[in-house]
């Protein structure tokens, strides 16, 4: 004898709805983890590239006595300072005022010994590092390469998303 149920098995409509926020909450918990991870990697990765500059910038000052902009290599210099008579920022690295990739034209660094470094990359957001050699952190004037963060906000505008290493001493 072959029995007959008239229950119909499957989900209530109210047991697919909670399935589908439960999946809806998970998939926000795991999109806010990986945006937090990936700014991490993108800041640490932007760490790295001043790093290998601020390396180069060094080896420019010991065969030149100079650093980008021609400001005296070991200090920090405000404008006026640099050696060329302006200012004492280089925006964009790969310009030859930098000394890095080639030697000014305009005012030759002396005893170069380049190129420094082969080719400029962007930093992670698509935006050009920098040097600074009167960048203010707290109140203190450094010498630093940096970049400008993900907001990209920069020349002068000093913000807490930069991402810089500083290759001297304070100034008071």
């Amino acid at each position: 004898m072959i029995l007959h149920s008239n229950h119909n098995r499957g989900f209530t409509l109210i047991e697919l709805m909670i399935v589908v926020v439960i999946i809806g909450v998970l998939t926000a918990l795991a999109i806010g983890s990986y945006s937090g991870v990936r700014d991490r990697a993108l800041g640490a990765e932007a760490r790295l590239q001043c790093n290998a500059i601020a390396k180069c910038i060094e080896a420019l000052g010991a065969d030149t006595g100079q650093w980008p902009g021609h400001c005296p290599a070991g200090r920090s210099c405000y404008d006026g300072e640099t050696l060329d008579g302006e200012a004492n920022e280089v925006w964009v690295l790969e310009f030859p005022r930098s000394g890095l990739l080639t030697n000014d034209p305009r005012c030759p660094y002396p005893n170069w010994n380049g190129p420094y470094y082969n080719e400029f990359i962007k930093d992670p957001w698509g935006n050009d590092y920098f040097f600074d050699a009167d960048y203010q952190i707290d109140g203190k004037t450094y010498a630093v390469v940096g970049s400008f963060g993900p907001n990209g906000v920069g020349r002068n505008i000093y913000d807490d998303d930069d991402i810089y290493v500083i290759i001297s001493t304070a100034r008071d």
